[in-house]
C-alpha cells in the first residue's frame, strides 16, 4: 500500500501545450506549393513527438507524422483544392506534453488553368493510349482535348463528362508520327480557361508505306457550282474505316449541316438542305484511319444568285461593348426574318463557346439568359447564331465581364 502511494504520488501531470499554426503565403493559387508551420510550446520545455497537418479531417499527402526539430514543424504541398480549406495541426503529445491541436487556420486557395505534367509537353507519345496527367489547380473540372490543329478536339475530347482528377487517358491516337495538338480546360468559377500543348505522336511512317491519307472529293469537281438544295458527293475509297461529310459557311464549320449524321463505310453521300444563294460553301471530308480523324477542305459555289439574302439578328442589349452587369445577364435581339431558331455562345475567344451556350437546345424567342458568367473584368466574346432556312448565320460581338 505505501508503494502504490508513493508510486501515485510521483507520477506527473502532463502540461497542455499551445499550438500555433502559420501559412506561408494566403491566399495562395491552385498547385502552387504553401509551407505550414506548426509551432508547440509550453511551460514544460521544449516539446518533441510528431503533427499531422490536416485539410478539414483528412491528413494532407504527405504530411503525417511531421517530427518537431526545437518545437517546430513543417509541411509543404501543391495539392489542395480550391476555395476555403480548414487547416489545422494536430500534435501527438510526448512525455511532458498532452496531444493538442491547433486553431483552424483559413487557407484560401485560388483555382488557376492546370499544366500537363506528364508526359512532358513536346515529347513523343507512347502509342495510340496515353495517360496525361496535370496538377491540381484548385479547378471544379478539367477536360482534356485533342485535335489535328490548336484548339481542334477532332480526335477526341477526354473524358467526354469531364473530370475532378488529375488524370485521363485519351485513345484512338494516331501513330503516324504527326503533330497533335492537346488543349487542357480548367473549370474556375464558372469559366473555363486552358492551356496548350504539343506532342508527336507514336510512330514515324516510316515503315514503307507511308502516312496514311484522307479521301478526295471526286464529285462534284471541286470549285464547281452546286446544283440544287440537294447534292451527291462522291469520293475515292482510301482505306478508311468511316467517312463524313460536313458543310458550312466557313471553312471547318458544319452548320449547314454533317452527313450522314453517324458517318458512312460507303463512298458518297447526299447533302440535303443546302443553299441557293450563291454563296461559297465549305466543304471538310473526314476519314477516319487507323483509329483518328483525318480530313481534306473543299469550296464549291452554292446553286442560284442570291435573290433572297439571308440576315441574322442583331443584339440589341446590353449595348455590345458595354461592361455585363454580373454572372447572369439577358441577351435580347431582333426577330430576324426567316428565323426558326437562335442560340447564344458566350467564350473567352471570338467563335467559342467555353464560357457556355444558351439556350441549351435553342430558342424561337428573342431573348436569352446567359448564366455562369466570368466577373472579373476579362472580355467576353459573344456569337449570336440564327438558323434561316437549314443554315446558321451569325453576328460576332464583345462585351466586358462585370461587374
Amino acid at each position: 500500500m505505501i508503494a502504490l502511494a508513493l508510486f501515485t504520488g510521483d507520477t506527473a501531470t502532463l502540461a497542455t501545450p499551445a499550438v500555433s499554426l502559420t501559412s506561408s503565403a494566403n491566399p495562395s493559387n491552385g498547385g502552387a506549393a504553401v509551407t505550414f508551420t506548426a509551432m508547440v510550446s509550453g511551460s514544460a520545455g521544449a516539446a518533441t513527438g510528431t503533427v499531422d497537418f490536416r485539410d478539414g479531417g483528412t491528413t494532407i499527402t504527405g504530411c503525417a507524422g511531421v517530427a518537431l526539430a526545437s518545437g517546430s514543424a513543417t509541411c509543404t504541398t501543391s495539392s489542395l483544392a480550391g476555395g476555403s480549406r480548414s487547416i489545422t495541426a494536430a500534435y501527438s503529445g510526448d512525455a511532458h506534453y498532452n496531444a493538442a491541436t491547433s486553431a483552424p487556420l483559413t487557407q484560401t486557395v485560388n483555382a488557376s488553368a492546370a499544366s500537363i505534367t506528364s508526359p512532358a509537353p513536346g515529347s513523343t507519345l507512347t502509342g495510340s493510349s496515353q495517360l496525361f496527367q496535370w496538377n491540381n489547380s484548385g479547378a471544379a473540372l478539367y477536360q482534356l482535348w485533342v485535335g489535328t490543329s490548336p484548339g481542334a478536339d477532332d480526335l477526341g475530347f477526354f473524358p467526354a463528362s469531364g473530370t475532378t482528377g488529375t488524370s485521363t487517358t485519351a485513345t484512338g491516337l494516331p501513330t503516324d508520327g504527326r503533330t497533335l495538338y492537346v488543349r487542357l480546360y480548367s473549370s474556375v468559377n464558372g469559366a473555363y480557361q486552358f492551356k496548350d500543348f504539343t506532342y508527336t505522336a507514336a510512330g514515324g511512317g516510316g515503315g514503307g508505306g507511308g502516312m496514311p491519307t484522307p479521301a478526295d472529293i471526286a464529285s462534284p469537281t471541286p470549285g464547281s457550282t452546286l446544283t440544287g438544295t440537294s447534292q451527291l458527293f462522291q469520293w475515292n475509297a482510301s482505306g478508311a474505316s468511316l467517312y463524313q461529310l460536313w458543310v458550312g459557311s466557313t471553312q471547318g464549320a458544319y452548320d449547314v449541316g454533317f452527313f450522314p449524321q453517324n458517318g458512312t463505310t460507303g463512298t458518297s453521300v447526299t447533302a440535303t438542305g443546302l443553299p441557293t444563294d450563291g454563296r461559297t460553301l465549305y466543304v471538310r471530308l473526314y476519314s477516319a484511319i487507323n483509329g483518328a480523324w483525318q480530313f481534306r477542305d473543299f469550296t464549291y459555289t452554292a446553286s442560284g444568285s442570291g435573290g433572297f439574302t439571308p440576315t441574322p439578328a442583331v443584339m440589341t442589349s446590353p449595348a455590345p461593348g458595354s461592361t455585363l452587369s454580373g454572372s447572369t445577364v439577358t441577351f435580347n435581339w431582333n426577330a430576324a426574318s426567316g428565323a426558326s431558331l437562335y442560340q447564344v455562345w458566350v467564350g473567352t475567344t471570338q467563335g467559342a463557346y467555353d464560357v457556355g451556350f444558351f439556350p441549351h437546345n435553342g430558342t424561337t424567342g428573342t431573348s436569352a439568359v446567359a448564366t455562369g458568367l466570368p466577373t472579373d473584368g476579362r472580355t467576353l466574346f459573344v456569337r449570336l447564331y440564327t438558323a434561316i432556312g437549314s443554315t446558321w448565320y451569325f453576328n460576332d460581338y464583345t462585351y466586358r465581364s462585370g461587374p
